[in-house]
Parts: C-alpha cells; sequence; structure tokens
C-alpha cells in the first residue's frame, strides 16, 4: 500500500511573510518540499467540509486530491474530494 503524506492548506503560501529566516523568502517550502518530500495543497476551501463535520459529529475522512500526471513538472490542479 502506498502512502504520502500531505498538507493541505486554505491560504496561497504556508508561509509567513515577510520571511522571519535570514536569507530565505520560502523556509517552510524549502523544508517541507525539497527536504522531506512532502506534498502542499494550497487554497483549499475547507469551510463546507468543517460545516459538515461539525454538524454530524465525523471528523475521520479520507482525502483525495490527484493531480495531474507530468513528469518533471511543479504544481498541478487536482480534484479534491473528501470521504467519509
Amino acid at each position: 500500500m502506498l502512502l504520502k503524506r500531505a498538507d493541505a492548506v486554505d491560504n496561497p503560501s504556508c508561509e509567513v511573510q515577510p520571511s522571519k529566516v535570514e536569507g530565505s523568502a520560502v523556509p517552510f517550502h524549502q523544508v517541507i518540499i525539497r527536504d522531506m518530500g512532502l506534498l502542499i495543497g494550497e487554497m483549499f476551501n475547507l469551510e463546507e467540509l468543517a460545516d459538515d463535520c461539525e454538524a454530524d459529529g465525523v471528523w475521520g475522512f479520507q482525502f483525495s486530491g490527484t493531480g495531474l500526471k507530468v513528469t518533471n513538472s511543479l504544481g498541478s490542479p487536482v480534484t479534491p474530494m473528501a470521504l467519509k
């Protein structure tokens, strides 16, 4: 079974701006993408999912967000789904 971890956020950069790390504009990206190989999903609208979880008290779900299969690319649109 392939298990891949990801970080999904509702903002455009996951970063503190301006950066507090001298010499680096995007230190969070450098660590989690380059050093850890973690995937980042940005600009997710999570309000409807949060409202649904609050309504039924079920906070566990499987998230799937497959991107385009393009070799040596950077970034891709996704079709995200949360399966409860």
